[in-house]
C-alpha cells in the first residue's frame, strides 16, 4: 500500500468511468495487486455502482458499503470538475468581496 502516488493522495476525491457514466468516488487504497500490472487505486463510490466491499483474493483491502467498492488502476481516474460555486477557491470568494467593497466605495464617492 502507497500513501501517494503520482499526486494521488488516499481521501481524494476522484471521477471514475464505469459503462460510460461517470461516477463519483473517494480513493481509499493506493497500491499494486497481485497478477495486475501497474499501481490500482482502490475507491469508494458515492453510489452502489461497484462491485463488492473492498476485497480483493479474499483479501480485506479497504472496507465499504456493500456495492460501492471498485478497483481501477490509478491512470483510469480524474480529478471532478467544481462547477458549484459555494465550493469556489477561497480567492474567488475575496475577489468577489473586493469587488463588493469597491462598489460601496464609488457609491460615498458619488455622494460627495
Amino acid at each position: 500500500s502507497l500513501d501517494e502516488w503520482k499526486g494521488w493522495r488516499t481521501g481524494n476525491q476522484c471521477v471514475c468511468e464505469l459503462n460510460g457514466k461517470k461516477n463519483e468516488a473517494s480513493v481509499k487504497w493506493i497500491g499494486r495487486l497481485k497478477e495486475l500490472i501497474g499501481v490500482h487505486a482502490g475507491v469508494q463510490f458515492d453510489d452502489p455502482v461497484g462491485v463488492g466491499t473492498g476485497l480483493y483474493q479474499g483479501e480485506e483491502v479497504f472496507r465499504t458499503a456493500p456495492n460501492h467498492a471498485g478497483f481501477v488502476r490509478l491512470s483510469g481516474i480524474s480529478r471532478p470538475v467544481v462547477s458549484n460555486p459555494s465550493n469556489a477557491h477561497p480567492s474567488t470568494d475575496l475577489s468577489q468581496k473586493e469587488k463588493k467593497e469597491k462598489n460601496v466605495g464609488m457609491r460615498s464617492e458619488e455622494k460627495e
